[in-house]
């Protein structure tokens, strides 16, 4: 029997959605256990051997000082359990590449700059509900 076979077989549903895909049926454990897991893992390790960790006094670009007031009010409210290490240290990273690399910097402002245009034509869709699960976002 194909992969295609099981996942549909143990959706109960002839679905080809990737998110159906991703968080039901057959998938779902693989993807926790031999993708997610040691990814969030590696990530963590990571940002441990960092020789130095970026700050306000030992960085110098401007987009990092504001992305780190952003990272900042960002904690202030996310809150969810076995993600904010994850999230800190991915954060941490980026902050690290982006103040020393020219090209990291260079693809989050394109990113940046794109997602902006998207949000101005009224295509990205924002967070007008609030987070989607329970425990996840500290609201005021």
């Amino acid at each position: 029997m194909r992969v295609e076979e099981y996942i549909e077989r143990d959706l109960g549903m002839q679905s080809k959605s990737f998110k159906d895909k991703m968080l039901n049926g057959i998938w779902r454990n693989h993807v926790i256990e031999k993708f997610k897991h040691p990814l969030m893992e590696a990530i963590i390790l990571a940002a441990k051997l960092l020789p130095d960790k970026p700050t306000r006094g030992n960085c110098e670009e401007r987009n990092t000082l504001i992305l780190m007031d952003i990272i900042d009010r960002f904690f202030e409210k996310f809150v969810c359990p076995g993600r904010v290490e994850l999230y800190r240290a991915a954060l941490e990273i980026a902050l690290a590449e982006i103040e020393h690399d020219p090209v990291p910097a260079f693809v989050l402002n394109f990113f940046a700059e794109e997602i902006h245009k998207e949000i101005a034509s009224g295509n990205w869709k924002l967070n007008n509900g609030g987070c989607p699960q329970a425990g996840v976002w500290r609201e005021d």
